[in-house]
């Protein structure tokens, strides 16, 4: 198959050209969106997990959130279907980390303030 854009020689199952990166319209098979059914990203999520919960836990929910976008603009489903379980994983462990950090600091506040240290 040939590139549209450089006409470059291109092997069959790529859906960008190697030599200039452009995207290669085919009437192969390949998978759409709609196929493979939606893609969360979790961004925003790993963002309040930054800011309200745990940071590391939130800052690798982040990284893979930010790389569905990516994988789904390279039409590689499978790797954005993987990195939005892996975000969604990091959130949730970013989570949940958090609420029993926060629920331990009210125990130690409120044991102070008992023992009247």
């Amino acid at each position: 198959m040939l590139c549209q854009k450089c006409g470059s020689n291109i092997q069959d199952g790529l859906y960008i050209c190697p030599n200039c990166g452009s995207l290669v319209n085919s009437t192969s098979e390949q998978p759409t969106p709609e196929y493979v059914g939606y893609v969360k990203n979790y961004l925003v999520e790993s963002i309040l997990v930054i800011i309200f919960c745990c940071v590391p836990f939130g800052v690798v929910a982040l990284v893979y959130a930010c790389h569905v976008n990516t994988f789904l603009e390279m039409r590689e489903f499978d790797r954005a279907k993987y990195a939005s379980e892996k975000a969604k994983m990091w959130v949730w462990l970013g989570f949940v980390c958090g609420f029993i950090g926060i629920v331990l600091y009210a125990l130690l506040l409120s044991a102070k303030g008992k023992f009247g240290a």
